[in-house]
This record gives C-alpha cells, sequence and structure tokens, in this order.
C-alpha cells in the first residue's frame, strides 16, 4: 500500500516557514491586549537613562573618533535591543507603540542636551555674551558631538523600523521632527560655544580701553593687552591659547571650521566695540592700535 509520511516530514520549506509565521501572528495577536504594561517597562527603562544628563553629571566618552557623553551610546545600544525583543514578540501595534516611547525619549534627551548650555548675559559689547570658562567649552563641545551622533543614527533607526514593522504601520514612521532637534542642539551649542569663546576676550579689550591712548610719543611691540610675557593681565594671547586648541582637539574638522566663522564674527564687533571705547586717541596711540591689530589678526589665524 502507499507509505504516508509522519506529519511534518518533507513538504515546502516555504510552505513551513509561512505556517509558523502564521501561528507566531496569531499568539502575538492573542497577546497584544497585555504588552502594554511591556512598552510601559521598556519606556521606564530608557528614561532612567537619561538621569545621568538631567543631572548634568554625564560622563565623556572618549574613545571615539570625538569625545561624546556617555548616555548617547547606551541609549541607542538599548533602543536597539528593545526593538529586537520587540521583533520576538510583536512586529505590529506593541512595536509601533514602542517606535513612539523612543521618539519621546529621543526627543527629552535633545531638550536635555539643548538646556544644559549657558543663557545668554548683558553686556555693554554687541551680540549675544556667554559667561563660559575652558572646562565648559570642552562640555559644550562633547554636547556638539553627542546631538549630531543622535541626529545621524537616528535617521538609521527611522530605516530599521520601517523594514521590522508590520505593512500597515510603515508608512507611518517619522523621526525626522525627532533628528532636527538633535541639528538644533548642535546649532545653539556651536552658538554658545563661539560667542562664549569670543566673550572670554572681554577682560583683554576692557584692558585695552583702559590704556592712555593720547600720551603715545612712539609705537613700540605689540600691547600687553594682546600678549603679555608678564602675565600682569588679561591678554588675547594666553586667552587663546587656552581655549582654541581644546576645542580644535575636540570637534571634527568640519564642526572647527564652523566655529572659527562663527567665532570670527562674533569677536570682530565686540573689538570694533573696544577700539570705539577707547578715548582721545593720538596720532601715535592710532597707529599702535594699527599695529595691535596686525597682531591679533595673525593670532587668530594662527589658531
Amino acid at each position: 500500500g502507499e507509505v504516508r509520511r509522519p506529519a511534518g516530514e518533507g513538504g515546502s520549506g516555504g510552505e513551513d516557514e509561512e505556517e509558523l509565521a502564521r501561528l507566531k501572528g496569531l499568539i502575538s495577536k492573542v497577546f497584544e491586549p497585555y504588552l502594554a504594561a511591556y512598552v510601559k517597562l521598556e519606556r521606564e527603562t530608557l528614561d532612567g537613562l537619561l538621569a545621568a544628563a538631567r543631572k548634568g553629571t554625564d560622563e565623556i566618552d572618549r574613545d571615539g573618533m570625538v569625545p561624546m557623553f556617555a548616555t548617547a551610546n547606551t541609549l541607542f545600544l538599548n533602543i536597539k535591543s528593545c526593538m529586537k525583543r520587540c521583533t520576538q514578540l510583536n512586529t505590529g501595534q506593541t512595536l509601533f507603540s514602542l517606535y513612539r516611547e523612543f521618539k519621546a525619549v529621543l526627543a527629552a534627551y535633545a531638550e536635555l542636551l539643548e538646556k544644559s548650555l549657558p543663557a545668554p548675559l548683558s553686556s555693554p559689547y554687541p551680540g549675544d555674551t556667554y559667561a563660559i570658562k575652558v572646562d565648559q567649552a570642552e562640555r559644550i563641545c562633547v554636547t556638539i558631538n553627542t546631538a549630531d551622533y543622535c541626529a545621524t543614527t537616528i535617521e538609521m533607526l527611522q530605516e530599521q523600523l520601517s523594514m521590522k514593522l508590520d505593512a500597515a504601520f510603515r508608512q507611518h514612521v517619522d523621526m525626522e521632527d525627532e533628528s532636527e532637534a538633535f541639528f538644533t542642539a548642535v546649532a545653539v551649542a556651536l552658538k554658545v560655544l563661539s560667542s562664549g569663546s569670543a566673550c572670554m576676550l572681554d577682560a583683554a579689550l576692557n584692558r585695552m580701553t583702559k590704556i592712555n591712548w593720547g600720551a603715545f610719543t612712539t609705537v613700540g611691540d605689540q600691547s600687553a593687552y594682546v600678549a603679555d610675557p608678564d602675565g600682569k593681565g588679561a591678554d588675547v594671547q594666553g586667552t587663546l591659547s587656552e581655549v582654541m586648541p581644546l576645542v580644535r582637539s575636540s570637534l571634527s574638522e568640519a564642526y572647527y571650521s564652523n566655529f572659527c566663522d562663527k567665532f570670527a564674527r562674533a569677536f570682530v564687533p565686540r573689538y570694533v566695540e573696544g577700539i570705539y571705547r577707547c578715548k582721545r586717541v593720538g596720532e601715535y596711540g592710532g597707529q599702535q592700535m594699527l599695529l595691535d591689530a596686525h597682531a591679533i589678526k595673525s593670532l587668530l589665524l594662527g589658531a
């Protein structure tokens, strides 16, 4: 008689896979109403990762091409793990709900990065004034790098989610707002860094305004506010030598170039205002100012 194959043996491998996928779908639909608690738990875990960022105690990871806050890498690694766990359970409503939690957490992180930046202060000099120190300048550089990393990584995350989600949900995946929020944080941080670094030179400019420019009878070497070998007060050379190498080593080449452009646009109006605040400038005093201006230009070009 005819020999029958036992159930499950032979047959098409493709049919078996389809049957397995169908069963998986049926099972996940049964549990779907109860997976809201799972989504909530994943959200709480991700929120917890932002604790250091909220406190302003986020550690700096210096192992990459540029320094970044450790939270960023940890956050995306956990998001990737969340996706992996969820796709084993459900690629429909539950994964889509998780995607919305990803959006919320990333938006919160972008806001935290931007809010960590110093606020502007009032000043007699034109433009925005930020009082930042050298160690703050480094953390602002790290903010730029971190926000840029997050913005570009979000684009890849969106692609991965679109691939894993059921067809009915794919068209609703959009993380452009979150990516844009991080790029906004980059722009604000660059503005604070460039303006704040220019403001570090205010002390040297204030020293310039106190010089008796009408008393000059000859033109000598560059003035002490430009470069003070005795270190008796603030000078342009000393300030630039503190901040510029730090910023250069902390940013990518593209962002450092952007910073330099913005720094020049922030500093020059303040320098011009400082010159106008100098009183009773004589002929030799004016020539000394011109010599100082050339010296400052050389210092800036060499920064």
